[in-house]
């Protein structure tokens, strides 16, 4: 009876010091037929800033990190022709967390952010 509660003991304690899971993230901006401004927070928790020369509405820009429960997610995106749009995403997991979309709008930023959810 004794070995079998040691057991069960190293089995909880084994089970409750599981390290964190890694999910896989995607940051997406598409449906933009015009140059986009893209600001985002990298694996390493560096905001980036990069252009993404669109020409097309059917054009994807998409970067895809690993990153750890808990973790900081930011993508942000500007354009400056009143004739365009833009939507972005962040996918975890292959299912979409956080989009948003914007029409003739070239005074504002769009902004998707949040965390990793925890399992």
């Amino acid at each position: 009876m004794k070995k079998l509660l040691i057991i069960l003991i190293f089995a909880f304690i084994f089970w409750g010091c599981t390290d964190n899971q890694s999910s896989k993230v995607t940051y997406l901006a598409t449906l933009s037929n015009n140059p986009v401004q893209i600001e985002y927070l990298n694996k390493n928790g560096n905001l980036v800033d990069t252009l993404f020369d669109a020409r097309s509405e059917d054009d994807q820009w998409q970067v895809t990190f690993p990153a750890e429960e808990g973790e900081i997610l930011f993508l942000s995106g500007k354009y400056r022709d009143i004739q365009s749009s833009l939507k972005l995403m962040i996918i975890i997991n292959g299912k979409v967390y956080k989009e948003a979309y914007s029409e003739a709008d070239t005074n504002n930023f769009l902004i998707v952010s949040g965390t990793v959810p925890y399992k």
